[in-house]
């Protein structure tokens, strides 16, 4: 468990909000907070692409605990966008293989 109920309890008691990828919410946020969800966020893209490019894999389940759409949506759409546009500049996707959002 990374984090307990209590810390869930003194996050919302702290009213700390996250940014969303339109610049939404973004008013008490730290920084250092920000670095964190932006670290865990480049961490799961990493971790989702590897998992995109096995050639036998036909579906994904992709499931955060975060609330932040910077590791939920965010990184879903960035990875698609990437996995997608690789196969068509590399060659190695046939038409009808490319990966998409269900």
């Amino acid at each position: 468990i990374v984090n307990s109920p209590d810390r869930w309890m003194e996050d919302a008691n702290n009213s700390e909000s996250a940014t969303d990828d339109d610049g939404g919410k973004n008013n008490n946020i730290s920084e250092e907070k920000k670095k964190r969800i932006q670290s865990l966020s480049n961490f799961q893209l990493l971790a989702l692409k590897h998992a995109m490019s096995f050639k036998n894999v036909d579906r994904i389940v992709y499931s955060t605990c975060s609330v932040h759409d910077e590791e939920n949506e965010v990184v879903v759409r960035k990875a698609l966008a990437e996995a997608n546009n690789n196969s068509e500049t590399s060659g190695v996707a046939q038409e009808g293989n490319e990966w998409e959002l269900v």
